[in-house]
C-alpha cells in the first residue's frame, strides 16, 4: 500500500508542477491583465482580428523623375489585380501625357516678334548728276577765292595811285597804271559769277542725283557663243538671269 500511495503522491506533485509552470509562463489569465485594446488569448495579450490595421502595400518602382503614387488610406478597399473597375470609377486615359515638368502655354494675346523683312535694294537716281554736282560745288570755293584776290589787288592798286596823286589827275605818262588797275575788274567779275553759278547749279544736281530709288528688276540676257574643237564645232547658248 505504501508503494501505491507514494506513486499517487508523485503523480499529483508532477501534475501540480506542470500546472504551476504553465501558469507561470502565461502572460495573462484575463483581458484586464493586457494593456490597451489587447485581449488575453491562450495566455498571451494580442490584438483582436477586427482591430488590426491593414498593412500598406509596398510602393511600386517608379521611373526617374516621376513621383510615387500616394499611399491608400487605412481601411480603404483596394481592387484586386486584374479585377474589373467599379462602376462610375474614373479611369486614366491611355493617351494622357507622362508625368513630368508642366509647360505653361503662352498667354493669349502675346505675340512673338516677327522677323524683319530684307530691305529692298536701292540705287541712286543719277550717278552722273551726283558726280557733276560734287565737282561743281568743289570748284565754287576756288572761284570765289580767286574773285576775292582780284578785288583785293584792284583796291591795292587804286590806293597806291590815290596816295601818289591825291587830286586824281594822272600825267599822260602814268595813265597806263590806271588801266592796269582796271584790268582786275574782268577776272573779279568772271570768277565771282563762275563761283555763284557753280553753287547754284551744283547743289540741285547733288540733291537730284543722290536720291535713292528702288532697284529695277534685272533683265535676262541671252548670249550665243561659238565653239570649235579639232573634230567638231557648233554654237552654245548662255542665258544670264
Amino acid at each position: 500500500m505504501r508503494g501505491t500511495e507514494r506513486a499517487v503522491l508523485r503523480a499529483l506533485l508532477l501534475c501540480g508542477g506542470l500546472l504551476f509552470s504553465a501558469a507561470a509562463q502565461a502572460e495573462c489569465t484575463k483581458d484586464t491583465d493586457c494593456k490597451g485594446d489587447r485581449v488575453c488569448d491562450a495566455g498571451k495579450c494580442t490584438y483582436p482580428a477586427t482591430a488590426l490595421p491593414p498593412a500598406p502595400p509596398p510602393p511600386p518602382v517608379s521611373p526617374e523623375g516621376a513621383s510615387p503614387p500616394a499611399a491608400p488610406a487605412p481601411g480603404a478597399v483596394q481592387p484586386a489585380p486584374g479585377a474589373a473597375p467599379a462602376p462610375g470609377a474614373v479611369q486614366p486615359s491611355p493617351m494622357a501625357p507622362p508625368p513630368g515638368p508642366m509647360v505653361t502655354p503662352a498667354p493669349i494675346g502675346a505675340t512673338e516678334p516677327l522677323p524683319q523683312a530684307d530691305e529692298p535694294a536701292t540705287v541712286r537716281r543719277s550717278k552722273p548728276a551726283l558726280v557733276a554736282g560734287i565737282i561743281m560745288v568743289s570748284i565754287a570755293p576756288v572761284a570765289l577765292l580767286g574773285a576775292l584776290g582780284a578785288k583785293s589787288s584792284q583796291e591795292k592798286c587804286d590806293q597806291e595811285l590815290a596816295s601818289q596823286y591825291p587830286n586824281h589827275v594822272l600825267p599822260t605818262s602814268e595813265r597806263y597804271r590806271a588801266d592796269d588797275c582796271n584790268d582786275y575788274s574782268a577776272p573779279y567779275y568772271t570768277l565771282l559769277i563762275t563761283g555763284a553759278v557753280m553753287v547754284v547749279g551744283g547743289v540741285p544736281l547733288i540733291i537730284y542725283g543722290a536720291k535713292s530709288l528702288p532697284a529695277p528688276p534685272r533683265s535676262g540676257s541671252v548670249h550665243v557663243l561659238p565653239w570649235a574643237t579639232q573634230t567638231a564645232g557648233g554654237l552654245r547658248l548662255r542665258v544670264d538671269l
